[in-house]
């Protein structure tokens, strides 16, 4: 699977009647419910409204209560190549700052919610200036028979899917650009440390607007093809023992959340409701989102053991917004790693064991390890070198989940996710990877001249060391527009989603005589566009190999009538006077 989209229609087509997700009212009462089938229906006629607004490619900022509409809705613009941009709908008492940065920052077009909520919202949304003027859109009242008016979007691996909005507890609030291939990758990281499988029962509380909630328990069931029920926070919150509940009514294998969430266990259930609880089925408590506590696993264990809660079940994670969501965790079947050190060395960024508890002694929580192909190196802030042992410094990770950037953040963007080592010039998301990339490349010497730089390659642009070695240098344009013209070429194609090198290359080469083409432009359908290119290269006196042109592109049969055409004669016969 390539992207989300052909995900939901293979689990809607092999498992349509499998149910999907269920969302209980006041985290105990069945209040809704869908299968794949009713998922996939239900996203196509939302993403068909989309398309017929002319949303597409463009950014949609998602405000709905706890729900199944949510996750209708954030489908739906998957289905409609439209950016989704969740968000929590802000309370009465709360001003729309937050909001207001984050709709200024994407830039979004529409806002898509319920009919529950949209009085309240567009009367709060009308009192802000930068906010009046933004149109709505309903979802729950959106008959699923329009999905036969959907059309297919084109999506690439690298198709943005969707902004996660950091919190902006340190500042403006940042949106993450996460891409199909982004999701996928992260969905795996998921199923292979959490060790599920298609018998895993998802239970959640966590606000589906946010990281954990989203990926962890909607995206990651569909990647599965198993059922999520779900609930909302206020519902815990007000009642912790709704989610136990649910898990052990629903014999669910995979929960977790902050940790405080368990805290919030111990202190508010009681013993009572304890003794009706069943938690043998629970495999993965995960805890992540915050600090996790050895105290908090201490507790919680002793206090539900006599329900069957396992201390092995606990599974301290680590992740962030940047990396999708999941960066490490422990052996599902082991208990926490617990490790002593001394306190005092800690604040000063050194990791010392203890040897003994006493004062001044801090236990610490394993997070975990990496997994599959994922690199994570500790590096120092200040020389940004790879930390020795035992000393303290950040967390880089290498992986296809890392996020492509921040939107409309260039710098951000570079100093955060585009950070190389000083002492190797290793960056987590670019040489090492691609490194890897190039030894599992077949090469052939090229048929035609490549210019790279200054001149044109030899022979050793058939290795993978050349290729890496390019990597690491700067571009040189304009000796590279000087080799070209030595070489008298008389047409210039740019291979790219839209015209941009050719104005620049224009300025070093401007002889009308030469011949100037963009493969796509975003004004032009690419039918076109190519087609214009093809007939400007062909009265140029270049060879067009037609046939092969659209040989991989399908063919649909038509039917023919298999009776007789009928003659007739089509001219004027009438006589004209003069």
């Amino acid at each position: 699977m390539s992207d989300k989209v052909e995900l939901l229609d293979y689990r809607a087509q092999n498992q349509p009647g499998q149910k999907a997700f269920t969302f209980l009212r006041d985290g105990e009462i069945e209040e809704a419910s869908l299968n794949y089938r009713e998922l996939q229906l239900q996203a196509q006629a939302i993403a068909s409204c989309l398309q017929s607004l002319g949303a597409a490619g463009g950014r949609a900022l998602l405000l709905y209560p706890p729900s199944l509409e949510f996750i209708n809705a954030f489908l739906g613009c998957l289905y409609a190549g439209v950016v989704a941009v969740p968000a929590y709908p802000p309370r009465p008492n709360m001003n729309l700052l937050r909001l207001q940065a984050i709709v200024t920052d994407a830039q979004a077009t529409l806002v898509l919610t319920s009919k529950s909520l949209l009085a309240s919202l567009e009367t709060r949304f009308s009192e802000n200036p930068e906010l009046a003027t933004i149109p709505w859109l309903t979802t729950d009242n959106i008959d699923s028979n329009l999905s036969w008016d959907w059309q297919q979007p084109r999506i690439e691996k690298d198709t943005l899917a969707f902004l996660q909005y950091t919190s902006g507890s340190t500042g403006t609030p940042k949106g993450v650009m996460i891409t199909h291939e982004n999701l996928l990758a992260n969905e795996k990281l998921i199923k292979i440390s959490f060790g599920n499988s298609e018998k895993t029962i998802g239970v959640s509380w966590l606000p589906l607007f946010h990281d954990m909630g989203l990926i962890g328990n909607v995206l990651q069931p569909i990647y599965l093809g198993i059922p999520s029920i779900l609930m909302s926070p206020v519902a815990f919150l007000h009642k912790p023992f709704c989610w136990l509940q649910a898990i052990s009514r629903y014999k669910g294998t995979c929960s977790g959340g902050p940790n405080f969430a368990y805290d919030l266990c111990v202190r508010k259930i009681t013993p009572e409701q304890r003794s009706c609880l069943d938690l043998s089925s629970w495999e993965v408590a995960f805890n992540a989102a915050e600090p996790v506590l050895a105290e908090t696993i201490e507790r919680f264990t002793n206090y539900f053991a006599p329900c069957g809660f396992r201390p092995e079940a606990f599974y301290p994670c680590y992740g962030m917004a940047e990396s999708t969501l999941f960066i490490s965790g422990g052996l599902k079947t082991a208990p926490p790693v617990l490790y002593q050190v001394e306190a005092a060395a800690l604040e000063d960024n050194r990791v010392v064991a203890a040897t003994e508890l006493k004062e001044g002694v801090k236990t610490i929580v394993g997070c975990g390890r990496s997994w599959l192909d994922q690199k994570i190196i500790i590096v120092d802030p200040e020389t940004f070198t790879q930390c020795s042992a035992g000393k303290v410094g950040e967390i880089w990770v290498s992986r296809d989940s890392v996020a492509a950037g921040y939107w409309n953040r260039r710098e951000q963007t570079k100093e955060s996710l585009q950070a190389y080592l000083a002492d190797t010039g290793e960056g987590p998301a670019t040489t090492l990877t691609f490194e890897q990339l190039t030894e599992e490349i077949s090469y052939s010497q090229p048929q035609i001249k490549i210019i790279v730089n200054d001149k044109v390659a030899n022979s050793e642009i058939a290795t993978p060391q050349y290729w890496v070695q390019q990597g690491q240098q700067a571009g040189q344009f304009v000796d590279s527009m000087a080799t070209l013209q030595q070489l008298d070429m008389a047409a210039f194609v740019e291979i790219s989603p839209k015209p941009t090198l050719i104005s620049i290359a224009n300025q070093y080469l401007p002889e009308d005589t030469r011949l100037w083409l963009s493969s796509l432009n975003t004004d032009i359908p690419d039918w076109q566009q190519l087609l214009e290119n093809l007939t400007q290269l062909y009265v140029r006196g270049v060879v067009v190999d037609w046939s092969g042109f659209d040989r991989d592109y399908p063919r649909k049969k038509v039917a023919l009538p298999t009776y007789p055409f009928e003659r007739q004669r089509n001219r004027n016969n009438r006589k004209i006077s003069h």
